[in-house]
């Protein structure tokens, strides 16, 4: 599965683009990657609002969910 978030603020001219990838390559195993990118102006939020100490403009996030289904029935009296 594909994903893009964008966002754009009109006031500092700048946006922040994450295109992702999800990939299921197991059962109950999920592997999501993305891509945030900061474009615009260096002193926009999208810079300094992230929790990367050195404000760097693209970063790289990788996701790994586990599952589990588990069913219990209660035996019939």
């Amino acid at each position: 599965r594909f994903m893009l978030r964008c966002l754009y603020s009109f006031d500092e001219n700048a946006a922040m683009v994450v295109p992702g990838l999800s990939l299921a390559p197991f059962p109950h195993v999920n592997v999501s990657l993305g891509v945030p990118m900061v474009l615009g102006s260096r002193d926009s939020t999208y810079y300094h609002q992230n929790a990367d100490e050195d404000n760097r403009p693209f970063s790289i996030v990788l996701l790994v969910t586990v599952s589990v289904d588990y069913r219990f029935t209660y035996p019939s009296l």
